[in-house]
């Protein structure tokens, strides 16, 4: 479920509940491109650019920040495809393996560093961005989530500018997960509608959402090497012989196939500084 935003609103107290730590993603660095849904080449993935685009209202002199943006692959993509240059884009995310893994060649800026650390603008006099872009992070701050959307309102967004949240729901999925996983997806998983009520509380005006749905064929054993891979955060809450046995069910729900069929549902919630 995407790379995480680090925030300093956790309490020592709420262990059991935290998202995973930044070594999740430091294991899961090499394999994370390779997923069906982290592929940039492939038609899923062109989708996802084509609705992340057009959500966002992306022009070619638009300067965007990728905040928990991992490696930024996904958002240097966009800029191209938007007809924008990727020295307009910052990534900010606060694990130095997947920012280390964008293309050496682009011109994009990486920052490794906190959502709320970045917010605070030490590093770069608080440059503000056109458009800011959170993909698949947002289930990894827990609430009160509005005064993060306050400082990125206030401290990183310009005027006239657009937030878009991208996100998945929490309870209407159709993914192939055994049934623990699915018990964990809920819990952690934020509904678009307390993101929409976090957002307009925050200040963002016209804030709406949309659902957007692909149908997705999977191989049986991409999908349960995916699962191994731990390449969402869902799964970095088991232990390997738990996801093992998680695994072993799902291949035995699938036995007699050997593609997956089921249907993506992105949730974009977007929000404007006016």
């Amino acid at each position: 479920m995407g790379c995480r935003v680090k925030t300093s609103q956790q309490g020592a107290g709420e262990q059991a509940d935290l998202p995973p730590s930044n070594s999740h993603y430091e294991k899961v660095a090499e394999e994370y491109g390779s997923a069906f849904f982290y592929d940039t080449s492939g038609p899923f993935v062109q989708w996802m650019l084509e609705n992340c685009g057009s959500a966002l209202g992306l022009d070619c002199d638009h300067k965007v920040a990728d905040v928990g943006g991992g490696d930024g692959i996904f958002s240097c993509a966009l800029m191209h495809k938007c007809g924008n240059d990727t020295k307009n884009l910052t990534v900010v995310d606060p694990s130095q393996s997947m920012l280390d893994k964008g293309h050496a060649t682009s011109t994009h800026s990486r920052v490794c560093t906190s959502a709320d650390e970045w917010c605070s603008g030490a590093e770069d006099s608080k440059e503000l961005f056109d458009r800011i872009l959170l993909k698949e992070v947002i289930h990894h701050v827990p609430r009160p989530r509005q005064p993060l959307f306050e400082r990125l309102l206030s401290s990183r967004l310009a005027e006239g500018g657009k937030l878009l949240v991208v996100t998945r729901p929490q309870t209407d999925i159709d993914y192939p997960l055994f049934s623990k996983a699915k018990i964990v997806w809920v819990k952690n998983q934020p509904r678009a509608e307390d993101i929409m009520e976090d957002m307009t509380g925050a200040g963002f005006s016209d804030v709406s959402q949309t659902v957007v749905r692909y149908k997705c064929y999977v191989g049986l054993d991409q999908w349960c090497k995916m699962m191994h891979n731990r390449f969402w955060s869902t799964f970095s809450h088991f232990s390997d012989e738990d996801l093992a046995a998680g695994i072993e069910e799902v291949r035995k729900k699938f036995k007699d196939s050997n593609t997956i069929e089921f249907e993506e549902r992105i949730v974009l919630i977007s929000g404007s500084k006016k």
